[in-house]
């Protein structure tokens, strides 16, 4: 069990560029979508109409690109100061979101359809 503390501690230590890497996808997935909505269901488009998803989906591209070189560049630090520890242990962090965001959304469905 106290091979678990550091694991943890490091994850939430990447915990912000994780989560900068998931808005900047976020945000290039909305951008690109809106951007495709308007041209592909209006015959005429202005620029200003397009303009604005269009930067929406470019800044999440860049966002996306520079958390994750961030990210990797922080997780081989990491990892060449423990080589063998972030291979053996369990994500315990990945584990408890990926549970708790599955109850939330189990919860939501219940909640929704009864």
């Amino acid at each position: 069990m106290g091979k678990i503390g550091p694991q943890t501690r490091r994850e939430l230590k990447d915990l912000p560029l994780m989560l900068g890497k998931l808005l900047g996808g976020l945000s290039a997935v909305l951008g690109a979508t809106m951007t495709v909505v308007i041209l592909t269901r209006q015959s005429e488009v202005r620029l200003g109409e397009i303009l604005v998803p269009f930067l929406l989906a470019f800044a999440g591209l860049v966002g996306f690109s520079l958390f994750n070189r961030r990210l990797a560049r922080h997780s081989t630090v990491t990892l060449e100061e423990s080589p063998s520890k972030g291979w053996s242990l369990m994500s315990v962090l990945s584990w408890a979101s990926l549970l708790l965001f599955a109850g939330i959304f189990l919860a939501a469905v219940y909640l929704l359809t009864k």
